[in-house]
Formats: C-alpha cells, structure tokens, sequence
C-alpha cells in the first residue's frame, strides 16, 4: 500500500502550492475584496476537498481494515492547516513537506518487516542534501546500495509471508485436497514431470516443442480440484501469450507439446500461485489445466 497516502495528499500540496496570496490579518484590503477573498476561499476548498474525497474514495477498497481504522479525517485536516498557514515565502518548507511525503509514501505500509528510523532516514538525506557538490558516480551508488538493500529486504519479508500463509487451517487444506487429486490422477494413468506436474497428453502436436523463449497462441480451461472454473479463454479465440511469463507448472507442461497439441495438466500449488494465491485461487491450491497450444510464433 505504498501509494495510498501520497493519492490522498495529492490535493493538499496542490491548495498549499496554490495558496501564495499574502495571510497576515493586518493586509490592507477593502471589505469587498474581503469578501470576493472569502469566496474564493470557500469555493476553493470545496472544490479540492471534492477532489481528495473522490481520492480517498478511489484507494479506500485497497485498504486493509488497519489502514482504515488508521486514516482519521481530522487528523489529516490538521496536516493540511499546517501547510496552509505556513508563511507562504518560506517556500523551502513547503518543499520540504512535498519531499517528506514522497519520501515516507516508501515505507509507511509498515511491511517490510524491519524498524525504519525516520531520524536515522533525516540525518542521512541532510549529510548528503548539505554536501557542496556531488558526483554522477556517487548518485548511481546510492541507488544502488538502496535498492540492493531494500530487495534483500523484500525478499525475506516475502519468504516469511509465505511461510506463514503455508501454514494457514485453508493453506493446508489445500495442499491435502491436491495430494489427493494428484494421487487418483495417477492412478488413473497421468505421467509426471520431474518437477511435480502431473499431466496426459491428449495429442502431442507436430515439430518442435514449446520453448520458454516462444510465443504461443493458446486455448485453455482453468480449474479448481472441485471442477469449478476459474478462468478460461473466451469462445474458440485463442489467447498469445509468452512461454516465460506462465507460472513455472504451466511451462513445464506445454515443453510436452507442439503446434496443435493438447493436454490434461495437473499443476501443485508450489508450481502455481504459491502460499499466497492469486483472485479466485486460494494459498498453495492445485490447479487443473486442459490446454490446446494452437499455434508457436
């Protein structure tokens, strides 16, 4: 939720750009100018506080019930006096309030699984921000200790999500519920990949296989081990799509044909969506595939 509140914010930095009349209670201005003043103000903010409602509106069903529960209206108005009443010739604070936003929208979702110190945050953006000169050099290592460390972090809160998901009562009923499937599939006479994908080739299809570097056009049924459907391409289109981008299961089954070819594909959880599923596909579900590769590019 790394954008929700730099949405939200969008219309408060565009008053407090927009506000750069003269504040003081002591201007020298006529009653009517008073009054066209408080005109404008009023419709003004009407019209922006329209515009960060229908903002807050549009990131509202992204939000989880915390952020919600979190996110006080009033407390947001007074974010918003602050910057407005601000003596508007200090424009360095001003920007400095549009860059601390920026700046906090990377890890105010409070997801990533580590203490972020937003002093240790300052001290280091002010070391570098007072420096008299800096070199192209010097920016590119930045990024790229940045984004190095903040990758390595990523991926460990990823991995500890997904171990924890794993080990949900609707996780582990799932992985039960493919086994089975998976095992009476067998059975019935389905090969395996070395992978872990069961599957029964309908028709081989002609020369040369799927490769991952392809581009095919594909014709398929999505479903749960139930039999519902979940997903299918629509009528008799065929749908283009990249080997590389399947999920790894998915893959492993169209190297088995070629052009024209067809099969049942039986796909375990840790080769479809994982422990953290995916819309209607539930945390380490097996999928069942029929697919058609009608035609390799």
């Amino acid at each position: 939720m790394k954008k929700v509140l730099t949405a939200i914010f969008a219309s408060a930095m565009v008053l407090a750009a927009s506000c750069s009349g003269e504040k003081g209670a002591d201007a020298n201005y006529s009653a009517e100018e008073k009054a066209a003043g408080d005109s404008l103000a009023t419709a003004f903010g009407h019209m922006q506080g329209a515009q960060a409602l229908n903002n807050f509106k549009r990131v509202e069903s992204m939000m989880t019930e915390q952020q919600l529960r979190d996110f006080k209206k009033d407390e947001f108005i007074k974010g918003l006096e602050l910057v407005l009443t601000t003596d508007t010739a200090n424009l360095a604070f001003l920007n400095g309030v549009q860059q601390g936003l920026q700046m906090y929208g990377i890890f105010m979702d409070k997801n990533l699984g580590v203490p972020v110190d937003a002093k240790a945050i300052v001290a280091a953006f002010a070391e570098v921000y007072n420096s008299d000169s800096l070199t192209t050099e010097k920016s590119v290592v930045y990024q790229s200790e940045f984004e190095d460390i903040l990758g390595k972090i990523q991926d460990r809160a990823q991995k500890k999500a997904e171990a924890e998901a794993r080990e949900t009562p609707e996780a582990k009923e799932n992985i039960a519920a493919g086994e089975k499937y998976m095992n009476d599939r067998m059975a019935e006479g389905f090969s395996k990949t070395a992978s872990g994908v069961a599957y029964k080739i309908l028709n081989p299809g002609e020369g040369d296989k799927v490769k991952e570097s392809d581009i095919i056009k594909m014709k398929y049924v999505g479903k749960h081990v139930n039999g519902d459907e979940f997903d299918r391409t629509p009528g008799e289109t065929s749908t283009r799509s990249s080997v590389a981008n399947l999920v790894p299961g998915f893959k492993d089954g169209l190297y088995l044909l070629g052009k024209g070819g067809s099969a049942i594909l039986v796909i375990p959880g840790d080769l479809a969506y994982g422990a953290m599923g995916r819309g209607p596909i539930g945390p380490m579900e097996t999928l069942v595939f029929e697919v058609t590769v009608d035609d390799i590019e």
